[in-house]
């Protein structure tokens, strides 16, 4: 979804990963959000989400939520 112009928030456990997703993400051209969380837990998912940009509230383009591999 980055590569066709949405900003995604990313989220994963690990901060290697979501950096290393965030730069292949942005050395595109793409914007991107790291959240680190625990996806399993669900008090860290719904602040996962929350961290998040509003589809409504963003300037110009969507953020959407996607999840690290």
């Amino acid at each position: 979804m980055a590569a066709l112009g949405a900003r995604v928030t990313v989220v994963a456990r690990r901060a290697d990963r979501l950096d290393a997703l965030v730069g292949k993400i942005e050395s595109t051209g793409g914007h991107a959000l790291a959240v680190s969380a625990d996806i399993t837990d669900e008090g860290q998912a719904h602040a996962s989400v929350a961290r998040a940009p509003s589809r409504r509230t963003a300037a110009s383009t969507p953020w959407w939520p996607m999840r690290a591999s």
